[in-house]
C-alpha cells in the first residue's frame, strides 16, 4: 500500500487485493478500497514485528478528503510495540472498515486529533489488558460522525484484573 500511495496523484483510486499489509502514511487525498474477496479473506494492515512500533496515520491535506473502505487495521502485539492508527488532519471517510485495538498499549484502536472522520458501517474495538484503560475511539479537538457503527471499549469482565475503558472520549470535539 505505501508503494501505491507513493506513486498516486490526488483523487486516485487505489484497489488492493485480500492479503496482509504492513503500516502506512496516507497524506493525500486518495481511495484505497478492498477488492472483492472469497469469504474469510479480508485486507488486513499489520505490524509485522513485535519489536518496532509501526504506525498508519492518515493526513489529507486540510480541505480535501480521503477514503478508506474495508479494510482492517489489526493491533497485533500484546505488550509489545504496537500498531497505533490515527488521522491527524484533513477529513478521512471510512466505510466497512475495523480498528482492533492491541490490550497491551494503554492507546485506543483509533486515535482522531485535529482532524475529522466520517465513518459508516465500521467496527471499533478496545481489547482488554492488564493494568490498560484501552478506549476504543478518541477524539480531541477533532469531529466524528458515526453512522451504523459500533464502537466498543475493553471489558471490565474479560478477567478480574484486566481494567475496562471507554467506547469513546472526545477532548474538545464534536
Amino acid at each position: 500500500i505505501h508503494e501505491a500511495i507513493a506513486a498516486a496523484s490526488p483523487n486516485d483510486v487505489i484497489q488492493v487485493h485480500a492479503g496482509t499489509y504492513e503500516a502506512f502514511t496516507l497524506d493525500k487525498p486518495l481511495v484505497i478500497t478492498a477488492l472483492p474477496s472469497p469469504p474469510g479473506q479480508i485486507v488486513q494492515v499489520i505490524n509485522p514485528s513485535m519489536f518496532t512500533a509501526d504506525v498508519t496515520v492518515f493526513r489529507p491535506p486540510v480541505g480535501t478528503c480521503a477514503y478508506v473502505t474495508n479494510l482492517h487495521f489489526r493491533n497485533m502485539w500484546f505488550h509489545y510495540w504496537s500498531m497505533d492508527t490515527s488521522v491527524e488532519l484533513g477529513t478521512v471517510c471510512f466505510e466497512e472498515c475495523t480498528f482492533e485495538g492491541n490490550p497491551g498499549s494503554r492507546q485506543a484502536a483509533l486515535r482522531v486529533q485535529d482532524a475529522e472522520v466520517q465513518m459508516r458501517h465500521c467496527l471499533v474495538k478496545a481489547q482488554p489488558g492488564p493494568d490498560c484503560v484501552n478506549t476504543g475511539l478518541t477524539v480531541t479537538n477533532g469531529a466524528a460522525f458515526l453512522v451504523d457503527c459500533v464502537v466498543l471499549g475493553a471489558s471490565l469482565t474479560h478477567k478480574a484484573s484486566f481494567s475496562g475503558g471507554a467506547a469513546i472520549t472526545c477532548t474538545d470535539s464534536v
